[in-house]
């Protein structure tokens, strides 16, 4: 069975569970059929990853990204990724550019279903490109960033076919790494970083700017 944690994270990830909701330790108990204990290192766990803010006496209010943490974000996306790239263009093996092909999932408004499958779709393509960089130090880093990222798109602030452009745009960097050409794979993995960029960040300022995050709701 999954840790309390990972289900809490996924939930709040794909906005299941809402921006400003507020978690309160006995619902969980009572939601989850597990034990104080469990729920408490969850939450614990969830706040230090920054999903969570504790407030005293009520319970834990999940966040959303701000603007400030959204730049930070990008800004270690631009340092790694780029990176990475360049490190995997010179590993790779045929077995990877297999799978990394395998993960082409286009985005279509007719299937609402298509956009869910695309992000985790990239989030495996990126995540395979750092594992064969072969730093696990950044790949654990990496992940945490792209949920981050992930949690913005589920909330619908881009559409779905815009979102899915992103994660589409996969070909010109695995051309780049099969053909074993590292500084084109850099090059591909730096604009794909600065593209993300300027499409989520305006999005998540106006977000913030409308005043869609208001009190708590209470879960």
């Amino acid at each position: 069975m999954a840790e309390l944690s990972d289900m809490l994270r996924a939930a709040i990830i794909e906005c299941r569970i809402a921006p400003g909701t507020l978690l309160v330790e006995n619902h969980l108990v009572r939601d989850y059929r597990s034990t104080k204990a469990k729920v408490r290192g969850a939450l614990r766990k969830l706040a230090h990853e920054g999903f969570l803010q504790p407030i005293p006496r009520m319970g834990h209010v999940v966040t959303l990204p701000t603007q400030n943490e959204i730049d930070e974000i990008f800004v270690l996306r631009g340092l790694l990724e780029p990176w990475l790239a360049r490190e995997a263009a010179s590993k790779i093996k045929d077995e990877d550019i297999r799978y990394l092909r395998s993960l082409e999932v286009s985005v279509t408004a007719e299937d609402p279903e298509s956009f869910q499958r695309s992000l985790r779709a990239n989030r495996s393509f990126h995540l395979r490109i750092a594992e064969i960089a072969g730093n696990s130090m950044i790949t654990e880093l990496l992940a945490s960033l792209l949920d981050k990222v992930h949690r913005v798109l589920h909330l619908g602030l881009i559409s779905s076919v815009q979102a899915g452009a992103l994660v589409d745009d996969h070909r010109t960097l695995i051309g780049a790494l099969e053909a074993h050409d590292c500084k084109q794979a850099e090059r591909v993995a730096r604009r794909q970083v600065n593209d993300a960029r300027a499409m989520i960040e305006p999005a998540v300022g106006a977000y913030w700017r409308d005043g869609k995050i208001g009190l708590p709701l209470r879960r």
